[in-house]
């Protein structure tokens, strides 16, 4: 899908000129790369201080709510062809603010659990706007939500 979107599409449909693009982004992978890391930052930054809490559903809803929001972009970022690469950059994006999440189980290495939540957001996000739509985001928080504490019990 975004491998068969062409420069000049994205130029004439951001009303701008051909050449200014390449004063701004050498390709059109690090424009995604651009705008994928503005959006997990930007994602991060509302759900970071709900996680500090002791019950993660605040966060898992504010995140839930901003990529309903969202949701044009983030169709595109989770179900398309960049998956792999936002994917890369999420992952990146929670091990660079590992000080500032809740502790983990101690029986799950940090990296794996990194991983592990990063993956499951990441999963359900993309099924939601992918294959269910129709689902809220209060929906999609509160399954969140459950696989974050079952984490948490286990």
């Amino acid at each position: 899908m975004f491998d068969q979107i062409t420069l000049q599409e994205i130029t004439d449909r951001a009303d701008v000129a051909y050449t200014t693009f390449f004063r701004n982004y050498p390709d059109k992978d690090a424009l995604l790369r651009d705008l994928a890391q503005t959006q997990i930052d930007r994602l991060l930054d509302l759900a970071l201080p709900f996680f500090s809490a002791s019950d993660s559903s605040a966060s898992t809803k504010t995140m839930c709510e901003y990529v309903w929001e969202h949701r044009q972009i983030w169709t595109a970022l989770l179900t398309g062809g960049a998956v792999a690469n936002v994917r890369k950059l999420f992952v990146d994006q929670v091990e660079s603010r590992a000080d500032q999440w809740p502790q983990q189980p101690t029986w799950l290495p940090t990296s794996f659990g990194t991983m592990v939540l990063s993956n499951i957001t990441l999963d359900m996000l993309a099924l939601w706007l992918g294959r269910e739509p129709g689902a809220s985001p209060d929906e999609i928080a509160a399954m969140l939500t459950r696989f974050f504490r079952v984490l948490d019990e286990s």
